[in-house]
Order: structure tokens, then C-alpha cells, then sequence
């Protein structure tokens, strides 16, 4: 950064000119300087040559434009074909000149990393000493070097599915299950280590978006990927570029090189797709800060295929992505994402033919951005009601609701007053007290989200008295039957059946999707309320054949709604099952893999929610 042509020193006599001079040289810099990517959520990423091109000239390392704060360093490739020990050398610097510019960019805040594959250097652990001798070249390479992480750009035959490879949660193909075992035990390692470290991927859209319309061999080959290390995955930018047309959730196709194929392929990953349109093998939606997409640089040679979208049709679709200013295109988007990640550009080095207009254009967009601030989970306790009353020694069901708008919800503890009582690492989230003695007790319930946020709910009160409680209804027994709006006592609490149910404890089956409705205590409970599940909306569900029949169930909603979410609940009260769907007033619900028993449906349709139970046989 040139700051100094601010004002030329001889022009600055003066002690407080100087200062000035010095301040003013500070601004310009936090100006122009590019992001820190240590402290932005944003990020501009650009792919680095490790070699000269006539048309692309190589650029040393540290002379990178200033506003990228993402460089990925293309690339580390295998030895030889077939053997998987991974080399990197850079081939127009020295390495120490080479690792002497990793340091200095790291030093103004950015992360260099280090990519793997490319068009030309298929990447295949076909094998678990493939996977083995991979594992321990990276982790050579990335501890020799210094990189802040690696970046999975494999493409052509290192990601295609094996025939009869249908199910990108358990994927039968060896090369991709040991991919993803390699990039853990690589991710782990590092992160073990204290280190910050990143993983990101940059699959072509074929590889991910194009399993909606069909999975298989090419199609979808990314999703197990992707699937596997959601957990651990940075981010992803998928390549706009090089793929020609696809279908969107709207099942409407849409060209590379526009403002709309940006806008409905990022749409896809942050919603998630039926696989195959395949309701039953959904991929699920990534998080905003998980989610960038790559562009090339320039519309002459950066991407031979095509894919190239101008500077001002790029803005278009993040404005209408980011803050959900439309610009009047095909694809409607229903929602927005402020904490979209960011955006990649194929390369650095053809930007710079051109002057740097993509990553000028980046910047104009993103630096005025907020840094995608974590928000807060929210969590409430859904049981014990405040003011229930138990009779000790008590057998207390916990249970709370807790979610996370742009994260994962890692942990839910609960306590009494400030004394943890437990905690649940998993929906639904709950914990049994047992043997509790007479007294009033204030419960809570603490969510810590990935980002390591926490909220605590509001307090419940609830009371445990000693003696009897002179309760009217029967008590619980396992070995009886009981069927809809049936009661019974249990623990000085009088329960409601919701439907047919034995052996399944009042205590720990009580919840919204559990056999069993908590009424109340028993010296207030007299008549139970209806045991129809939640909604008053269900009368709108028509729900056929029930008992289900066949291949699928069919569900009318009664109208057209935008969006659908089923979710199916087994009688535990464990999700079972998640499809969406779009502008749909009834659809078809695969039940061949569902569960057997009796199912709640949880039908969330524009904000509203319907449910109904139907029994799988």
C-alpha cells in the first residue's frame, strides 16, 4: 500500500502535520487495505497461479491485490499418477521467498491455503493406503509451508459415484468415503494443534447442484462429500462457471453467465434439495456463512466453457441475494441471506489482465457489509409448566425447544438456580431429574450455539411437596393399555393418552410428538383438555390411505401454500424424516423407509403449522 502519496513528507513540516499525516495514512489504509480474514465474516477469495501463463502472468505472492483475503494456491498434486503422496513446489519463486510472502500476507490478515486437484490432477483414495499416504504428504506440505488450511477442488474422475451408489448419507464408493475420512483426520489434526485452521471446497456445479435432477456417476458426486464434513466445512464455493444449465428449486432451468443462475443455484444450497427429486434423501441446507460461490475473473480465457457475469449483473444478484433488492429476473427468491459468506473468483491472476474489475466490484459490495455478526440462540423450556407441583420424592421430565438462525446449536444445559443439573448435546432436548426432594425450585434451560453464543430461557417455578397427594385418577401402570383421551396419575401429575400407548412412562413420554399430554397436578386437574395434536389447523390435512399403503402417502393441504417443510416424528418423539417442497396444495410422501408404527406429520406450510397422525404398517 502506497499510503505516503497522501501527502509527500516534505510537505508535512510541522510535529502536528505529521500526526495528521500519520492518521491520515491510517484511514487510507483501513479503507483500501482489504479484509482481515481472521476478523471479517466475509470473505474474497481468489485462486493464486503456481505457474506463468502468457495470457495470465504470474504475480508474486505478496504483491497479491490487497483486497483478497482468501488466496487458495493451485495446487498440490500426486506424485504420479495413482499414487496419492501429494507435492507442492513453487515453480517461479524460491520456497523460501515462496513461505517468506505466505508470512507476510498472513501478517496483514489473510489466509492462504492450499488446494488440492485442479482439471488436470485427479485426486482418487481409492484405497485406505491411498487415503494413508495422502493424510501424510498434506499434513507434510501444510506444516512445511505454514498454510491456514487446505481446499478440495477435485473434479473429473476423483469424484464420480460408483454404479448403484444412491444414497449420498452412506455412500458405497470407497474414494469418496476415504476423501472424506482424509479431510477429517487432516482437520481434526490441525484444529487439535490450536490452530485456525480452514477447509473449504470447490466442487462444479454438476457435482452438487445437479444431483437434484438425477443422482449419480457425475451428478451429485460432491453431495457425500459435502455431507460428511458439513460439520467441519468452512465454507463451500461452488464453481458458476464451466457447467451450462441447470435446474432450479422452481424447476425451471437456468443458463451460466447470469444474474438468475447465481441467485437459484445459491437459493439450492441454503435450502437444501430433494436429491433426484427424491423427498425421502434430502441434502440439507448449508449455513449463510458456509455458502460463497466462484465466478471467473474475466470473459476472455478464465473460464473456456463459459460462465463469465458482468460486474454489474454480479451486484445484482448479491444485492437481491443479501438484502433482497430485486432486479425483476425469473427466479423469486422468498427469503434473503445477510450472512452470505461471500464470493471466489477463478483466478487472481486473470483479474489482473483486466485491471482487477472482479475483485473491484467485490469489494465495493462486501467491504460495506456488516461482518455477518453471530446471532444468539434462542431456547425455551417446554416442561415443567411454571407452577406444576410433584410430590417427592420426584421424577421430573425437563424438556426445552432451542434453535440458531444463522449457526448449529452445539449444547443444551439445564439447571436449578445456578446449579447444572445436565445437559443434552442433541434436539429433542431433554433431562430427567430424579429424586427430588420437597421444595420450590426455579428451572432453566442454557443454549450455546456453534459459534459459542449462549442464551438462557426465562425461569420456571415449580413446586415438589412430601405426602399424599389424594389424587381421583388411577395411577399409571406399564403393563395396562390406554388409548385416546385415557388417563392417569403419576407422580401427584395427572396425564392425558393421546393415542394408543403401554409401557411408555408418563414421566419421560410427554412432549409434543409423545404418546402422553401432561395435564396437570392432580389436586387442579379434573377434565383433560383434547389430545388432538397442536394445531388447530389439522382439519385442513387429508391425509390417504391411513393406515398407509403402498409406495407413499398422499397429503392435500387444502390450498396452495409457497413453501413446505414435512417433517415425520416417530413415538418417541425423534425426527424421523424432512422434505420441502414449492407451491404445492398436496404432494406425495414416500413411507417405504419411514419408521413402522404410528408417525406424527409435522406439515410447517407459510409460516403455519398442521399436523396429523397416520399409522405406517
Amino acid at each position: 500500500m502506497k499510503t505516503r502519496k497522501l501527502l509527500p513528507p516534505h510537505q508535512a513540516p510541522l510535529g502536528r502535520k505529521k500526526s495528521l499525516l500519520r492518521l491520515l495514512a491510517l484511514f487510507f489504509a483501513l479503507l483500501t487495505g482489504g479484509f482481515d480474514a481472521a476478523a471479517q465474516g466475509r470473505v474474497i477469495v481468489g485462486y493464486f497461479h503456481n505457474w506463468n501463463n502468457a495470457s495470465a502472468p504470474y504475480i508474486r505472492l505478496r504483491d497479491v491485490d490487497s483486497r483478497y483475503n482468501v488466496i487458495d494456491i493451485a495446487f498440490a498434486t500426486p506424485v504420479a499418477y495413482g499414487d496419492m503422496t501429494m507435492t507442492f513446489t513453487p515453480t517461479q519463486q524460491t520456497k523460501t521467498e515462496f513461505i517468506a510472502d505466505i508470512r507476510t500476507l498472513q501478517s496483514q490478515g489473510k489466509k492462504v491455503l492450499i488446494s488440492i486437484g485442479g482439471a488436470d490432477a485427479p485426486v482418487e483414495l481409492n484405497t485406505t493406503a491411498d487415503k494413508d499416504k495422502f493424510v501424510t504428504s498434506m499434513k507434510s506440505i501444510i506444516t512445511e509451508y505454514g498454510f491456514d488450511g487446505f481446499d478440495i477442488d477435485l473434479e473429473g474422475t476423483s469424484v464420480i459415484l460408483n454404479s448403484g451408489d444412491t444414497n449420498f448419507k452412506n455412500s458405497t464408493t470407497p474414494k469418496i468415503n476415504n476423501l472424506v475420512t482424509a479431510a477429517r483426520e487432516l482437520t481434526t489434526y490441525f484444529r487439535g494443534q490450536g490452530k485456525d485452521f480452514w477447509l473449504t471446497s470447490a466442487p462444479e456445479v454438476q457435482y452438487v447442484q445437479g444431483g437434484y435432477g438425477n443422482y449419480g456417476t457425475a451428478f451429485g458426486g460432491y453431495l457425500p462429500v459435502l455431507y460428511g464434513l458439513r460439520d467441519l466445512l468452512t465454507f463451500v464455493h461452488v464453481q458458476y462457471y464451466n457447467t451450462g444449465s441447470q435446474n432450479a428449486l422452481d424447476d425451471k432451468i437456468y443458463g451460466q453467465g447470469t444474474a438468475d443462475f447465481i441467485v437459484s443455484m445459491t437459493d439450492m444450497l441454503l435450502k437444501g434439495f430433494p436429491v433426484a427429486r427424491n423427498a425421502a434423501n434430502f441434502f440439507p441446507a448449508l449455513r449463510q456463512d458456509q455458502v460463497a460461490f466462484g465466478l471467473p475473473a474475466t470473459g476472455n480465457g478464465a473460464a473456456p466453457a463459459g460462465g463469465y457475469v458482468t460486474p454489474a449483473d454480479v451486484t445484482k444478484a448479491l444485492n437481491y441475494l443479501v438484502k433482497g433488492i430485486s432486479y425483476g429476473g425469473q427466479y423469486v427468491l422468498n427469503t434473503t441471506y445477510p450472512n452470505l459468506r461471500g464470493i471466489m473468483t477463478w483466478s487472481i491472476n486473470w483479474d489482473k489482465t483486466q485491471n482487477y474489475p472482479f475483485v473491484t466490484n467485490a469489494y465495493s459490495f462486501f467491504s460495506t457489509l456488516s461482518t455477518g455478526t453471530n446471532t444468539p440462540p434462542t431456547v425455551s423450556l417446554t416442561a415443567p409448566t411454571g407452577g406444576a407441583s410433584y410430590t417427592a420424592p420426584a421424577s421430573i421430565p425437563i424438556t426445552a425447544n432451542a434453535a440458531d438462525a444463522n449457526g448449529t446449536v452445539s449444547k443444551v444445559e439445564f439447571f436449578q438456580g445456578s446449579t447444572k443439573l445436565g445437559e443434552d448435546l442433541t434436539s429433542p432436548y431433554s433431562y430427567s431429574w430424579t429424586g427430588v426432594a420437597a421444595g420450590t425450585y426455579s428451572l432453566t434451560a442454557k443454549a450455546t450455539d456453534n459459534a459459542g453464543a449462549t442464551t438462557t430461557s426465562a425461569a420456571v417455578s415449580i413446586t415438589v411437596t412430601s405426602g399424599s397427594t389424594g389424587c381421583t385418577v388411577a395411577a399409571w401402570s406399564a403393563s395396562a393399555v390406554y388409548t385416546k383421551d385415557m388417563q392417569a396419575s403419576r407422580n401427584g401429575q395427572v396425564y392425558v393418552a393421546k393415542w394408543w400407548t403401554q409401557n411408555e412412562d408418563p414421566l419421560t413420554a410427554s412432549c409434543q410428538y409423545c404418546p402422553w399430554q401432561l395435564v396437570g397436578p392432580c389436586a387442579s386437574a379434573r377434565t383433560a383438555a383434547s389430545a388432538d395434536v397442536a394445531s388447530g389447523l389439522a382439519s385442513e390435512l387429508l391425509v390417504y390411505p391411513n393406515p398407509a399403503q403402498g409406495p407413499a402417502l398422499t397429503v392435500e393441504l387444502g390450498r396452495s401454500y409457497e413453501q413446505v417443510t414435512v417433517v415425520v416424528v416417530n413415538d418417541r418423539g425423534h425426527e424421523a424424516s424432512r422434505a420441502s417442497y414449492q407451491n404445492v396444495n398436496s404432494l406425495q410422501l414416500p413411507v417405504a423407509k419411514l419408521p413402522k408404527g404410528l408417525l406424527v406429520l409435522r406439515i410447517t406450510a407459510d409460516g403455519k403449522t398442521l399436523t396429523k397422525r397416520i399409522m405406517n404398517q
